[in-house]
């Protein structure tokens, strides 16, 4: 039996987003045939969009959960073209350079510093040298509207060691904090669902002497 948290995100989250996910495929260049990775994804709501927009997806996360959700939304056979696997984020079990977009949507905001860094250097690490990195998180700071409202109203019931993680995302600056620790170029950035969100494409920069 399924726990509460999987089926309210599906249930509340995922139908908060389906208009931004629908979006992010053309924000991003997408087409039909691309390689995509959708890291921590979830119930699976932004990997059936790539999926049913013909791409080559995989989606990863570590909860069992609610890779349930997500593989009832892409069987084999009715979508042959998607993988879903349980894996950690931080170690992704792919080759260097084996997708031509990955995506993170709101992932970073519920970890500890030590693994947004490590999570973001295997994005880049499993991102072709002509990729994209697409990142979809929480606005720093949050405006003040309903829908950033209910977004740390949320947070905040996800209970106290989530909400102290993403007290310290706010803190940093949000996604421009990502980038900048992930030596990442933002080439282009929109805000949505009432500028509560920031989505954002990237390329990977070269990594100075020091980091790995």
């Amino acid at each position: 039996m399924l726990s509460p948290f999987p089926l309210f995100y599906f249930a509340v989250i995922d139908r908060l987003l389906r208009r931004i996910r629908a979006f992010l495929l053309s924000f991003a260049g997408m087409r039909a045939g691309a390689t995509v990775l959708d890291i921590c994804c979830a119930t699976g709501g932004q990997l059936a969009f790539f999926a049913k927009h013909g791409m080559h997806a995989a989606g990863i996360d570590i909860n069992a959960q609610m890779l349930r959700i997500a593989r009832s939304r892409v069987q084999p056979g009715a979508v042959s073209n998607t993988l879903v696997c349980r894996a950690n984020a931080g170690h992704l079990p792919f080759r260097d350079e084996s997708f031509d977009f990955v995506s993170i949507c709101l992932a970073l905001h519920e970890k500890p510093p030590w693994l947004q860094e490590q999570l973001v250097l295997e994005a880049r690490r499993v991102t072709r040298e002509d990729g994209f990195l697409v990142l979809m998180d929480y606005s720093a700071p949050m405006p003040k509207t309903w829908t950033a409202g209910l977004a740390v109203t949320i947070e905040f019931l996800a209970g106290r060691q989530h909400f102290l993680c993403f007290r310290d995302y706010q803190r940093k600056g949000g996604l421009k904090f990502i980038l900048d620790m992930g030596n990442l170029h933002e080439i282009k950035q929109e805000l949505v669902l009432g500028n509560a969100l920031t989505l954002v494409l990237a390329k990977p920069m070269p990594i100075g002497p020091g980091r790995v």
